[in-house]
Protein backbone atom coordinates (compact mmCIF):
# COMPACT_ATOMS: atom_id res chain seq x y z
CA UNK A 1 0.00 0.00 0.00
CA UNK A 2 3.03 2.78 1.07
CA UNK A 3 4.09 3.48 -2.41
CA UNK A 4 0.05 4.67 -3.13
CA UNK A 5 -0.60 6.47 -0.11
CA UNK A 6 0.63 9.55 1.71
CA UNK A 7 -0.03 7.71 5.08
CA UNK A 8 2.69 6.70 7.12
CA UNK A 9 3.51 3.12 6.24
CA UNK A 10 4.07 2.56 10.32
CA UNK A 11 0.74 3.41 10.78
CA UNK A 12 -0.53 1.43 7.53
CA UNK A 13 1.61 -1.91 9.48
CA UNK A 14 0.36 -1.41 13.27
CA UNK A 15 -3.11 -1.20 11.91
CA UNK A 16 -2.74 -3.85 9.89
CA UNK A 17 -1.50 -6.35 12.26
CA UNK A 18 -4.25 -5.08 14.60
CA UNK A 19 -7.29 -6.20 12.29
CA UNK A 20 -5.82 -9.18 11.40
CA UNK A 21 -4.78 -10.23 15.17
CA UNK A 22 -8.48 -9.26 15.49
CA UNK A 23 -9.89 -10.96 12.49
CA UNK A 24 -8.27 -14.82 14.03
CA UNK A 25 -10.49 -15.06 17.21
CA UNK A 26 -9.14 -15.40 20.78
CA UNK A 27 -8.52 -19.16 20.21
CA UNK A 28 -5.21 -18.62 18.64
CA UNK A 29 -3.47 -17.89 21.53
CA UNK A 30 -0.01 -18.20 23.70
CA UNK A 31 0.42 -18.46 27.09
CA UNK A 32 3.47 -16.25 29.57
CA UNK A 33 4.05 -16.58 33.05
CA UNK A 34 0.83 -18.47 32.86
CA UNK A 35 -1.10 -16.09 31.59
CA UNK A 36 -3.61 -16.74 28.38
CA UNK A 37 -2.36 -14.00 25.69
CA UNK A 38 -5.07 -13.90 22.55
CA UNK A 39 -3.43 -11.78 19.76
CA UNK A 40 -5.38 -8.60 19.97
CA UNK A 41 -4.35 -5.36 20.02
CA UNK A 42 -4.44 -1.52 21.50
CA UNK A 43 -2.51 0.32 19.31
CA UNK A 44 -2.28 4.81 19.09
CA UNK A 45 -1.18 6.59 16.09
CA UNK A 46 0.22 9.61 17.30
CA UNK A 47 0.44 12.88 14.67
CA UNK A 48 -0.46 15.88 13.69
CA UNK A 49 -4.19 16.76 12.62
CA UNK A 50 -4.10 16.51 9.19
CA UNK A 51 -0.81 16.83 7.75
CA UNK A 52 0.14 12.98 9.33
CA UNK A 53 -2.38 11.27 7.30
CA UNK A 54 -3.53 9.23 10.25
CA UNK A 55 -7.32 9.12 9.11
CA UNK A 56 -6.31 8.06 5.38
CA UNK A 57 -3.98 5.42 7.09
CA UNK A 58 -7.01 3.78 8.81
CA UNK A 59 -9.38 3.80 5.72
CA UNK A 60 -6.82 2.33 3.54
CA UNK A 61 -5.87 -0.65 5.65
CA UNK A 62 -9.66 -1.57 6.22
CA UNK A 63 -10.31 -1.30 2.68
CA UNK A 64 -8.06 -4.25 2.32
CA UNK A 65 -9.40 -5.91 4.54
CA UNK A 66 -12.86 -5.40 4.05
CA UNK A 67 -12.18 -7.05 0.63
CA UNK A 68 -11.31 -9.88 1.67
CA UNK A 69 -13.47 -10.47 4.26
CA UNK A 70 -17.12 -8.22 4.27
CA UNK A 71 -18.16 -8.90 7.77
CA UNK A 72 -15.03 -7.08 9.39
CA UNK A 73 -17.32 -3.45 8.66
CA UNK A 74 -19.95 -4.82 11.25
CA UNK A 75 -17.61 -5.55 13.42
CA UNK A 76 -15.88 -2.17 13.55
CA UNK A 77 -17.51 0.79 15.93
CA UNK A 78 -16.75 3.50 17.71
CA UNK A 79 -17.99 6.10 20.34
CA UNK A 80 -16.50 4.42 23.74
CA UNK A 81 -18.11 6.16 26.38
CA UNK A 82 -18.46 3.97 29.34
CA UNK A 83 -17.19 0.12 30.15
CA UNK A 84 -20.93 -0.64 30.31
CA UNK A 85 -21.31 0.26 26.95
CA UNK A 86 -18.21 -1.96 25.01
CA UNK A 87 -19.53 -4.90 27.41
CA UNK A 88 -22.74 -4.32 25.03
CA UNK A 89 -21.43 -4.90 22.18
CA UNK A 90 -20.11 -8.11 22.89
CA UNK A 91 -22.62 -9.08 25.77
CA UNK A 92 -23.15 -12.75 26.82
CA UNK A 93 -26.88 -14.33 26.47
CA UNK A 94 -28.22 -14.05 30.06
CA UNK A 95 -30.99 -13.30 32.03
CA UNK A 96 -28.62 -10.72 34.39
CA UNK A 97 -28.93 -8.75 31.33
CA UNK A 98 -30.95 -5.91 30.33
CA UNK A 99 -31.54 -7.54 26.90
CA UNK A 100 -31.58 -11.08 26.95
CA UNK A 101 -30.05 -11.81 23.64
CA UNK A 102 -26.34 -11.80 23.72
CA UNK A 103 -23.89 -11.40 20.48
CA UNK A 104 -22.60 -14.70 18.82
CA UNK A 105 -19.44 -13.39 17.45
CA UNK A 106 -17.28 -11.53 20.30
CA UNK A 107 -14.50 -10.01 17.64
CA UNK A 108 -15.12 -6.20 18.43
CA UNK A 109 -13.08 -3.39 16.25
CA UNK A 110 -13.19 -0.28 17.84
CA UNK A 111 -12.02 2.37 16.35
CA UNK A 112 -11.31 5.90 17.37
CA UNK A 113 -10.35 8.84 14.95
CA UNK A 114 -10.03 11.43 18.41
CA UNK A 115 -8.99 9.42 21.22
CA UNK A 116 -8.79 12.33 22.82
CA UNK A 117 -12.37 12.23 23.59
CA UNK A 118 -11.95 8.85 25.12
CA UNK A 119 -9.58 10.24 27.52
CA UNK A 120 -11.82 13.04 28.86
CA UNK A 121 -14.63 10.66 29.38
CA UNK A 122 -12.29 7.90 31.42
CA UNK A 123 -11.01 11.27 33.45
CA UNK A 124 -14.55 11.66 34.69
CA UNK A 125 -15.15 10.36 38.54
CA UNK A 126 -17.08 7.04 38.13
CA UNK A 127 -16.14 6.18 34.58
CA UNK A 128 -15.95 2.10 34.48
CA UNK A 129 -14.25 2.59 30.72
CA UNK A 130 -10.43 1.95 31.96
CA UNK A 131 -10.99 -0.86 34.18
CA UNK A 132 -12.87 -2.62 31.28
CA UNK A 133 -10.48 -1.66 28.34
CA UNK A 134 -7.77 -3.29 30.73
CA UNK A 135 -9.83 -6.12 31.41
CA UNK A 136 -10.67 -6.65 27.53
CA UNK A 137 -6.61 -6.44 26.54
CA UNK A 138 -5.64 -9.14 29.67
CA UNK A 139 -8.54 -11.92 29.63
CA UNK A 140 -11.86 -10.80 27.28
CA UNK A 141 -13.57 -11.60 30.66
CA UNK A 142 -15.73 -8.31 31.00
CA UNK A 143 -18.37 -7.03 33.95
CA UNK A 144 -19.32 -3.94 35.68
CA UNK A 145 -21.70 -5.57 38.23
CA UNK A 146 -23.73 -2.24 38.94
CA UNK A 147 -27.27 -2.46 40.77
CA UNK A 148 -28.41 -1.01 37.65
CA UNK A 149 -26.50 -3.28 34.55
CA UNK A 150 -24.99 -6.54 35.28
CA UNK A 151 -23.95 -7.04 31.87
CA UNK A 152 -21.21 -9.75 31.41
CA UNK A 153 -18.91 -10.93 28.23
CA UNK A 154 -16.83 -14.06 28.51
CA UNK A 155 -14.33 -14.54 25.07
CA UNK A 156 -14.49 -11.13 23.98
CA UNK A 157 -11.67 -10.37 21.36
CA UNK A 158 -11.69 -6.65 21.72
CA UNK A 159 -8.96 -4.80 19.35
CA UNK A 160 -8.80 -0.79 19.50
CA UNK A 161 -7.06 1.51 17.64
CA UNK A 162 -6.53 4.94 18.49
CA UNK A 163 -5.48 8.38 16.97
CA UNK A 164 -4.54 11.33 18.48
CA UNK A 165 -2.43 14.28 17.96
CA UNK A 166 0.95 14.65 20.33
CA UNK A 167 -0.35 17.97 22.39
CA UNK A 168 -3.67 16.06 23.09
CA UNK A 169 -1.98 12.82 24.39
CA UNK A 170 0.19 14.88 26.66
CA UNK A 171 -2.48 16.40 27.70
CA UNK A 172 -5.02 14.27 28.69
CA UNK A 173 -3.35 11.36 29.19
CA UNK A 174 -1.68 12.08 32.85
CA UNK A 175 -5.08 12.57 33.57
CA UNK A 176 -6.38 9.70 33.38
CA UNK A 177 -4.57 6.77 35.09
CA UNK A 178 -1.72 6.04 32.98
CA UNK A 179 0.15 4.28 35.00
CA UNK A 180 -2.35 2.44 36.63
CA UNK A 181 -1.61 0.00 33.62
CA UNK A 182 -4.24 1.75 31.28
CA UNK A 183 -1.80 3.23 28.68
CA UNK A 184 0.85 0.33 29.15
CA UNK A 185 -2.11 -1.82 26.99
CA UNK A 186 -1.39 0.27 24.22
CA UNK A 187 1.39 0.27 21.88
CA UNK A 188 2.24 3.53 20.80
CA UNK A 189 3.58 5.01 17.18
CA UNK A 190 4.48 8.66 16.15
CA UNK A 191 3.75 8.59 12.57
CA UNK A 192 3.95 11.94 9.94
CA UNK A 193 2.88 12.06 6.35
CA UNK A 194 5.05 9.75 4.35
CA UNK A 195 5.34 11.61 0.83
CA UNK A 196 3.04 14.22 -1.08
CA UNK A 197 1.04 12.77 -4.00
CA UNK A 198 -0.65 16.28 -5.07
CA UNK A 199 -2.06 14.09 -7.98
CA UNK A 200 -3.40 11.13 -6.08
CA UNK A 201 -2.24 7.48 -6.98
CA UNK A 202 -3.53 4.34 -8.49
CA UNK A 203 -4.61 2.19 -5.83
CA UNK A 204 -3.53 -1.52 -6.85
CA UNK A 205 -5.49 -4.54 -7.29
CA UNK A 206 -6.75 -5.35 -4.15
CA UNK A 207 -7.86 -9.05 -5.14
CA UNK A 208 -4.65 -10.69 -4.78
CA UNK A 209 -3.58 -9.01 -1.72
CA UNK A 210 -7.63 -9.96 -0.28
CA UNK A 211 -7.32 -13.83 -1.84
CA UNK A 212 -3.90 -13.72 0.58
CA UNK A 213 -5.36 -12.68 3.37
CA UNK A 214 -8.50 -15.01 2.95
CA UNK A 215 -6.29 -18.22 2.93
CA UNK A 216 -4.18 -16.37 5.86
CA UNK A 217 -6.68 -16.31 8.04
CA UNK A 218 -8.41 -19.97 6.69
CA UNK A 219 -5.24 -21.51 8.40
CA UNK A 220 -4.23 -18.93 11.26
CA UNK A 221 -8.16 -20.31 12.51
CA UNK A 222 -6.84 -24.02 12.53
CA UNK A 223 -3.79 -22.94 14.93
CA UNK A 224 -4.91 -23.40 19.36
CA UNK A 225 -1.46 -22.57 21.41
CA UNK A 226 1.46 -21.03 19.62
CA UNK A 227 4.97 -21.11 20.89
CA UNK A 228 8.57 -20.09 19.82
CA UNK A 229 10.82 -22.51 17.71
CA UNK A 230 14.27 -23.59 18.94
CA UNK A 231 16.03 -20.03 16.72
CA UNK A 232 13.48 -17.94 18.01
CA UNK A 233 13.57 -19.03 21.50
CA UNK A 234 17.32 -18.15 21.56
CA UNK A 235 16.36 -14.63 20.57
CA UNK A 236 13.94 -14.22 23.26
CA UNK A 237 16.24 -15.07 25.82
CA UNK A 238 18.97 -12.68 24.65
CA UNK A 239 16.68 -10.06 24.16
CA UNK A 240 14.25 -10.45 27.37
CA UNK A 241 16.48 -8.84 29.51
CA UNK A 242 16.44 -5.32 27.51
CA UNK A 243 12.48 -6.02 27.06
CA UNK A 244 12.37 -6.02 31.03
CA UNK A 245 14.28 -3.51 32.17
CA UNK A 246 12.84 -0.64 34.35
CA UNK A 247 12.93 3.11 32.54
CA UNK A 248 12.52 6.17 33.98
CA UNK A 249 9.16 8.99 33.85
CA UNK A 250 5.78 7.96 32.15
CA UNK A 251 7.85 6.49 28.73
CA UNK A 252 8.50 3.61 31.13
CA UNK A 253 4.95 3.26 32.68
CA UNK A 254 3.91 2.94 28.94
CA UNK A 255 6.63 0.79 27.78
CA UNK A 256 6.30 -1.51 31.08
CA UNK A 257 4.72 -4.50 29.00
CA UNK A 258 7.27 -4.77 26.40
CA UNK A 259 7.58 -8.46 26.60
CA UNK A 260 3.97 -9.24 26.15
CA UNK A 261 3.42 -6.78 22.96
CA UNK A 262 6.48 -8.13 21.15
CA UNK A 263 4.99 -11.41 21.29
CA UNK A 264 1.39 -10.23 20.08
CA UNK A 265 3.17 -8.21 17.62
CA UNK A 266 5.16 -11.94 16.80
CA UNK A 267 2.41 -14.38 17.31
CA UNK A 268 0.46 -12.73 14.37
CA UNK A 269 3.79 -12.26 12.09
CA UNK A 270 3.85 -16.19 12.65
CA UNK A 271 -0.22 -16.93 11.63
CA UNK A 272 -0.78 -14.33 8.96
CA UNK A 273 2.46 -16.42 7.77
CA UNK A 274 0.76 -19.83 7.85
CA UNK A 275 2.57 -20.69 10.64
CA UNK A 276 1.70 -22.13 14.34
CA UNK A 277 4.73 -21.64 15.68
CA UNK A 278 6.75 -18.06 16.12
CA UNK A 279 10.38 -18.09 13.99
CA UNK A 280 13.38 -16.80 14.48
CA UNK A 281 12.24 -14.30 11.57
CA UNK A 282 9.01 -12.76 13.27
CA UNK A 283 10.44 -11.99 16.54
CA UNK A 284 12.90 -10.16 14.63
CA UNK A 285 10.13 -7.85 13.20
CA UNK A 286 8.28 -7.92 16.42
CA UNK A 287 11.25 -6.45 18.16
CA UNK A 288 11.83 -4.34 14.86
CA UNK A 289 8.68 -2.37 15.58
CA UNK A 290 8.76 -2.70 19.43
CA UNK A 291 11.69 -0.17 19.28
CA UNK A 292 9.88 1.68 16.87
CA UNK A 293 7.03 1.73 19.40
CA UNK A 294 9.46 2.81 22.43
CA UNK A 295 11.17 5.29 20.06
CA UNK A 296 8.27 7.04 19.40
CA UNK A 297 7.05 6.96 23.60
CA UNK A 298 10.40 8.43 23.84
CA UNK A 299 9.65 11.26 21.11
CA UNK A 300 5.97 12.25 22.35
CA UNK A 301 6.85 12.16 26.04
CA UNK A 302 10.24 12.30 26.86
CA UNK A 303 11.02 12.73 30.54
CA UNK A 304 7.82 13.26 31.85
CA UNK A 305 6.24 11.48 34.70
CA UNK A 306 3.03 12.60 33.86
CA UNK A 307 2.37 14.87 37.14
CA UNK A 308 2.38 18.16 36.13
CA UNK A 309 4.73 19.61 38.99
CA UNK A 310 7.12 16.88 38.95
CA UNK A 311 7.20 17.61 34.79
CA UNK A 312 7.68 21.72 35.65
CA UNK A 313 10.16 20.99 38.57
CA UNK A 314 12.08 18.62 36.60
CA UNK A 315 12.16 20.69 33.26
CA UNK A 316 13.35 23.77 35.15
CA UNK A 317 15.94 21.14 37.46
CA UNK A 318 17.12 20.84 33.38
CA UNK A 319 17.48 24.87 32.92
CA UNK A 320 19.99 25.15 35.92
CA UNK A 321 22.11 22.37 35.38
CA UNK A 322 24.97 21.73 38.04
CA UNK A 323 23.33 24.85 40.07
CA UNK A 324 20.17 23.12 40.87
CA UNK A 325 17.89 24.07 43.16
CA UNK A 326 16.47 24.14 46.60
CA UNK A 327 13.22 23.24 47.94
CA UNK A 328 12.92 26.89 48.56
CA UNK A 329 13.62 28.23 45.33
CA UNK A 330 11.60 25.58 43.39
CA UNK A 331 8.27 26.54 45.50
CA UNK A 332 8.95 30.59 45.30
CA UNK A 333 10.72 30.86 42.04
CA UNK A 334 9.33 27.68 39.69
CA UNK A 335 5.89 28.15 41.35
CA UNK A 336 5.49 31.44 43.30
CA UNK A 337 4.36 29.69 46.12
CA UNK A 338 0.92 28.48 44.09
CA UNK A 339 1.40 24.61 45.79
CA UNK A 340 -0.44 22.54 47.54
CA UNK A 341 0.74 21.43 50.56
CA UNK A 342 2.76 18.35 50.31
CA UNK A 343 2.47 18.29 46.29
CA UNK A 344 6.40 19.22 45.75
CA UNK A 345 7.28 16.66 48.14
CA UNK A 346 5.33 13.62 46.03
CA UNK A 347 6.88 15.18 43.03
CA UNK A 348 9.98 15.27 44.09
CA UNK A 349 9.94 11.52 45.10
CA UNK A 350 8.54 10.66 42.22
CA UNK A 351 11.38 11.93 40.62
CA UNK A 352 13.48 10.33 42.51
CA UNK A 353 11.95 7.33 42.39
CA UNK A 354 12.36 7.45 38.38
CA UNK A 355 16.48 8.14 38.39
CA UNK A 356 15.07 11.85 36.63
CA UNK A 357 16.56 13.72 39.81
CA UNK A 358 18.75 13.85 42.81
CA UNK A 359 19.21 15.84 46.51
CA UNK A 360 22.37 16.59 48.10
CA UNK A 361 22.39 18.36 51.86
CA UNK A 362 23.81 22.33 51.46
CA UNK A 363 25.27 22.30 54.81
CA UNK A 364 24.91 26.15 56.17
CA UNK A 365 28.65 27.87 57.09
CA UNK A 366 26.67 29.46 59.64
CA UNK A 367 25.68 26.56 61.38
CA UNK A 368 22.21 27.02 60.19
CA UNK A 369 19.72 24.55 59.08
CA UNK A 370 20.85 22.49 56.24
CA UNK A 371 19.09 22.91 52.74
CA UNK A 372 18.03 19.94 50.31
CA UNK A 373 19.09 20.95 46.92
CA UNK A 374 18.12 19.15 43.54
CA UNK A 375 19.59 18.16 40.75
CA UNK A 376 18.50 16.96 36.93
CA UNK A 377 19.69 13.62 36.94
CA UNK A 378 22.38 14.66 34.18
CA UNK A 379 24.05 16.38 36.57
CA UNK A 380 25.58 13.57 38.56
Amino acid sequence: MAPHTEADRVALLAQSLALFGNQVGRGVHFRADGAHHALNLFVNIVGASSASRKGTSFARVREVFKAADASIADRITSGLSSGEGLIWHVRDTSPDNAEPHGVTDKRLIVFEGEFGKVLRVMARDGSTLSAVLREAWDTGRLNTLTKTDKATATDAHITVIGQITRDELRRYLAAVDSVNGFGNRFAWFAVKRARLLPDGSDWPDLASCATRLRRAHGEATAFGLIERDAAANELWRSSYPRLTAARPGLMGALTSRAEAQVMRFAGIYAVADGHGRIGRCHLESALALWDYSERSCMFIFGEDVGDPVADRTLKELRKVGEQGLTRTEIISDVFHRNLKPGSLSDALDRLRDANLAFSAQEWDPNGGRPAERWFHHSAR
